[in-house]
């Protein structure tokens, strides 16, 4: 029940954050994951800080205000707290390669009614690998568009699980 409450699973370091938000979107809670996302590195970000912080609370935004120093002692541009960069063009733009230096790739981008697109590109030793997708609802029925653009060969996928208006996964 604790991984369906994304007010419940921030953890205290950025870093162990990762590992509940790898463990989500592995669990196909991808909706989670996202709300996890804005609620536990969102904190640094509305602060102002404009960098990953080692350590935040989604509390901590009661009683700061933008620019304050945030409790204790702790880096403010900490890069092992960056792993959600990571996981958001990995799991959520779906860019993962399939051969080393992502001379082939898989685009298996994540759209669903609550974030229906997806776009963002990475840079790769064999060239820029590019991803839109879009989710569109006509008279009940969903088509997702995506533009993928690449000097590789590449595969396009979808998640296996398309989140509805009713809650319920396709």
């Amino acid at each position: 029940a604790i991984l369906k409450d994304p007010v419940n699973i921030c953890s205290f370091s950025q870093f162990n954050q990762y590992w509940i938000l790898q463990a989500l979107g592995n669990a196909g809670r991808m909706e989670h994951a996202l709300a996890s996302i804005k609620l536990c590195w969102g904190t640094p970000m509305k602060l102002g800080r404009g960098c990953f912080w080692e350590n935040s609370s989604p509390e901590w935004l009661s009683f700061m205000k933008d620019g304050d120093a945030p409790p204790g002692l702790q880096s403010y541009c900490h890069p092992w707290a960056s792993g959600v960069t990571a996981w958001l063009t990995h799991t959520l733009l779906g860019i993962q390669p399939l051969l080393p230096g992502y001379k082939a790739f898989l685009a298996s981008p994540y759209v669903s009614v609550t974030y229906p697109n997806v776009e963002g590109s990475i840079s790769t030793p064999a060239g820029k690998i590019y991803v839109n997708a879009t989710l569109h609802e006509t008279e009940g029925i969903y088509t997702i568009y995506a533009v993928i653009k690449s000097s590789v060969p590449g595969y396009f996928g979808l998640h296996p699980r398309l989140l509805l208006p009713n809650g319920k996964h396709d």
